[in-house]
């Protein structure tokens, strides 16, 4: 999905813990400067600000990371006055998704999703409820929520900010 904004942004930095993925996002994206490094640890550290900032993050547990729940508070260092943000989401997941994806849900996974969405169902939030914690962290961090919208793709949706402001 990054091919299809890269056009519409004056610049584009790709963070990719996965050094075998250097040389096909450069090719991808060869207007992109591209840095294998870890997301989770980097957002800590940049000094970078970012209008557009997507988050391509794994469905599921990742060594230590969960989907996307570890960037957060620190995303917030690193977006501009005003911003969007792009995040991948799992409202649920059907029993023949469950067959497709066998290591979604796992007992990490869930323990972190009750944690981070502060539910005891973790195994189905609605999209209100995720936008709830999304206001709330954005409101605890001076930042306002101004509108959003979520997208299905696959079990995956996209949790897409629109103006994210600093309040």
């Amino acid at each position: 999905h990054t091919k299809y904004y890269a056009p519409c942004v004056s610049s584009l930095e790709v963070w990719e813990i996965d050094p075998e993925y250097e040389k096909p996002l450069k090719q991808n994206l060869p207007m992109a400067k591209v840095k294998i490094t870890d997301s989770f640890h980097e957002i800590k550290h940049t000094s970078g600000k970012y209008s557009l900032i997507v988050v391509d993050n794994p469905m599921s547990t990742f060594g230590d990371y969960c989907e996307h729940f570890n960037l957060f508070p620190d995303i917030f260092r690193v977006v501009m006055d005003s911003s969007l943000l792009i995040l991948n989401v799992i409202p649920e997941i059907s029993e023949s998704d469950r067959v497709k994806w066998p290591y979604l849900f796992n007992e990490m996974q869930l323990k972190s999703r009750r944690e981070f969405y502060k539910t005891e169902h973790a195994e189905k939030i609605s999209p209100e409820e995720m936008a709830a914690v999304y206001k709330n962290l954005c409101s605890e961090n001076r930042y306002e929520l101004e509108w959003y919208f979520f997208k299905k793709r696959t079990v995956v949706y996209y949790f897409r900010s629109e103006d994210l402001r600093e309040g």
